[in-house]
């Protein structure tokens, strides 16, 4: 997981989630309320499916997923990658068992791929 996580603020507008989005390269983020606990998700999708034109004024957290899929420090990576891959989701952020408001990082189909691929080259090159 990455522990250095990007989040946004559920009461900034979508104009800055868009020029977030444009300058960062990612498309989605976790949605921190005033305290900085994790309250939802964000993505491309909801972008496209829940601003009109004209929205620019929209909080981001009016668009934001709520009920949000997660993984835990202590999971492996093969049940991260079918929790994404049974929700068609391309990233979970990493909670706390206790506090699933309290963020600790997040883990994206890509790191899996990544750390996947790290290990086959690893085992690769011992055998070789």
């Amino acid at each position: 997981m990455i522990t250095s996580v990007q989040t946004v603020s559920e009461d900034k507008s979508v104009e800055i989630l868009e020029a977030l989005m444009k300058a960062s390269r990612h498309i989605g983020f976790p949605v921190v309320d005033s305290k900085g606990k994790l309250s939802g998700i964000v993505t491309l999708s909801d972008l496209r499916n829940k601003v009109k034109p004209g929205d620019v004024g929209k909080k981001i957290g009016e668009i934001a997923t709520r009920e949000v899929e997660v993984a835990y420090p202590d999971e492996t990576l093969d049940t991260a990658l079918k929790r994404l891959a049974s929700k068609q989701i391309g990233r979970l952020p990493v909670v706390d068992r206790e506090d699933k408001t309290k963020l600790l990082g997040i883990i994206t189909r890509s790191d899996i791929v990544n750390a996947y691929n790290k290990k086959v080259v690893e085992k690769f090159r011992n055998t070789t």
